[in-house]
């Protein structure tokens, strides 16, 4: 759940901060938009409200969190192994 909310944060940052240097740089031509920054102030304020639900929760019970922990686990387990057979065949030359 936590990368889920870290991903729609991280998402909504972005979004806001794109539309907020939209409203900048056409600020600069006298034609400023309110409507780009009122989005860019509501992605941002989304963003914190996610932030904030998202502080309590720990890493330790996320499920993509568990699983890609566990794959990188097995992957580096497979690459020491198979960086000692090659290893013992260099020995043996």
């Amino acid at each position: 759940m936590k990368s889920l909310l870290f991903i729609l944060k991280l998402f909504f940052i972005l979004y806001g901060l794109g539309w907020f240097i939209s409203f900048i740089v056409t600020s600069t031509s006298y034609e400023s938009d309110a409507s780009l920054f009122i989005v860019s102030l509501i992605a941002i304020v989304i963003a914190f409200f996610i932030h904030w639900y998202s502080k309590d929760s720990k890493w330790e019970d996320d499920y993509l969190y568990l699983l890609f922990k566990t794959k990188y686990k097995k992957y580096s387990v497979k690459i020491k192994n198979s960086k000692e057979k090659m290893r013992n065949e260099l020995k043996d030359e």
